[in-house]
């Protein structure tokens, strides 16, 4: 894959603190910024405060089901 192609950053919404992590290294080398939220305060400050090329979010993702977080952000004015 081409690197102009990769994103430049991502955001892992995950309640499991081991997703992120483990995506951090292997992404590292290809010099893409992982972002990681474990609650929903954090997933929506990081949101808010950044823009992101990908999110890959829970489905189940405890406080919040994972579309409803994405029907959310759709509903929020950038």
């Amino acid at each position: 894959m081409n690197d102009s192609n990769l994103p430049n950053k991502i955001l892992v919404v995950d309640d499991d603190p081991a997703v992120g992590k483990g995506l951090i290294g292997p992404l590292k080398q290809y010099k893409i910024q992982v972002d990681t939220a474990v609650d929903l305060e954090s997933a929506m400050y990081l949101f808010n405060q950044n823009r992101y090329d990908v999110a890959l979010i829970e489905i189940d993702f405890g406080p919040l089901p994972g579309l409803a977080l994405i029907q959310k952000w759709r509903k929020h004015e950038m």
